[in-house]
């Protein structure tokens, strides 16, 4: 888990809230950084996939 700024957890807020303010949901400053941490989580695997697939077609 990485230590998130402040300013980092409200952006994250202010982007995804809108996404469940149709749902009646608030957001906690505990969400966004598990969406944080989910979403780094999701790009380090497709960064890892894609680097496979490119060594892939070296071989």
């Amino acid at each position: 888990m990485t230590a998130w700024s402040k300013e980092t957890i409200e952006e994250t807020l202010k982007v995804w809230q809108p996404y469940y303010d149709k749902e009646g949901i608030k957001l906690s400053e505990a969400d966004a950084v598990e969406i944080l941490d989910n979403m780094t989580g999701l790009a380090e695997l497709l960064i890892e996939l894609k680097n496979k697939e490119s060594d892939k077609k070296i071989c």
